[in-house]
């Protein structure tokens, strides 16, 4: 059993900004807590993502910028992405993690990496 069999995951995908934020907000504030975990790939051209961690009370220390491996933004917030989970399982204090996917990004790839 992986550490991230411990915490449940809920997975939001979608092109609209605006929806997944409101769908995490509500999971958020359904769920004491429960954990976001958000990969912003708005300066992948840059070669940078920018990872960010929230509660319903707020921020879960600062943003923090992840380098992209092989050019591949969803790849890098997938190698980013599982260790946080792992981290945050082991802490025992979250009920719920979840994870907001970057836009067009691919759920079921993601999802597989998580289930393992």
């Amino acid at each position: 059993m992986s550490d991230t069999d411990l915490l449940p995951v809920v997975v939001v995908a979608g092109l609209h900004a605006e929806v997944r934020r409101a769908v995490v907000d509500e999971l958020l504030t359904a769920h004491p807590g429960a954990v976001h975990l958000h990969h912003d790939l708005g300066d992948a051209g840059t070669g940078v993502a920018h990872r960010t961690i929230r509660t319903a009370d707020g921020p879960v220390g600062g943003v923090v910028t992840v380098e992209l491996t092989n050019d591949c933004p969803c790849c890098a917030a997938r190698e980013d992405l599982l260790p946080w989970l792992q981290r945050l399982a082991r802490t025992g204090r979250h009920s719920l993690a979840v994870l907001e996917l970057w836009g067009g990004s691919e759920s079921h790839a993601v999802t597989e990496v998580v289930a393992g």
